[in-house]
């Protein structure tokens, strides 16, 4: 095997003849062997339109508001909730199931030190919250008036009466 075999063959473009790779003229017709060109740009037009349809794309992505966002249904504070946020814990708090079913819960939050139990039933569901029963002396177990109810636990009168 010699050096000049190893060399590739070219065809002429103009007159279709072979000859030896490494010429820069057919030997046939004299014609000037053609270059093959190259796309310079090519690849980085491609990857310049994939970035900007990827920025637009995460653009409309960021604007759309998320499925938390959408679905966020705020409920009213219960009753319970309202009375412990503005006297504070109470000193016991018990749930009581009455027959066993689910919804027919009372609650009862006992207040020691103004000798106050408040009484909470589930109105429907579980999701409606606590509705406030009634105010009750803890010893006697009854009702209290607004006076005497404003004199023992002064914070509780801001909340709904039942």
């Amino acid at each position: 095997m010699t050096i000049l075999s190893s060399i590739a063959m070219a065809t002429c473009s103009i007159c279709n003849s072979s000859y030896d790779g490494g010429a820069l003229f057919c030997p046939h017709c004299g014609s000037a062997r053609q270059q093959k060109t190259r796309g310079l740009y090519g690849g980085s037009v491609l990857l310049a339109i994939a970035l900007l349809m990827l920025a637009v794309l995460w653009r409309i992505v960021a604007l759309a508001p998320s499925t938390a966002e959408r679905a966020v249904v705020t409920q009213p504070p219960d009753q319970a909730a309202m009375l412990v946020s503005t006297c504070g814990p109470a000193d016991s708090d018990k749930i009581t199931n009455v027959s066993g079913l689910p919804g027919n819960e009372i609650r009862s939050l006992v207040f020691q030190k103004a000798k106050v139990r408040a009484v909470f039933s589930r109105a429907d569901s579980p999701s409606n919250g606590w509705k406030l029963q009634g105010m009750f002396d803890v010893k006697t177990r009854t009702p209290l008036t607004a006076d005497r109810l404003a004199k023992r636990l002064p914070c509780a009168s801001a909340n709904p009466k039942p």
